[in-house]
């Protein structure tokens, strides 16, 4: 299945906020694909720069990025 995590979700997993950092990395690790678009990539930068946390950094370019289409926004 595929996941696209939104901004609030990708916020709390930089904080390590439970569950969701638990989810997120169980759905990495069971094969589940999860990835990003764009418009949340802007708002977790808007509120930390680029470089401030390398870790997340890394995380953050090792996701896929979706463009966004309404395909993309409809549930499977």
């Amino acid at each position: 299945m595929s996941y696209l995590l939104d901004a609030t979700a990708l916020i709390e997993f930089a904080k390590g906020i439970e569950p969701t950092r638990s989810r997120v990395l169980d759905l990495l690790e069971t094969g589940h694909t999860v990835a990003l678009c764009g418009v949340t990539v802007a708002e977790f930068h808007s509120g930390i720069a680029h470089g401030q946390d390398p870790r997340m950094d890394r995380f953050i370019d090792r996701l896929p990025c979706w463009e966004i289409s309404r395909e993309v926004g409809r549930p499977v």
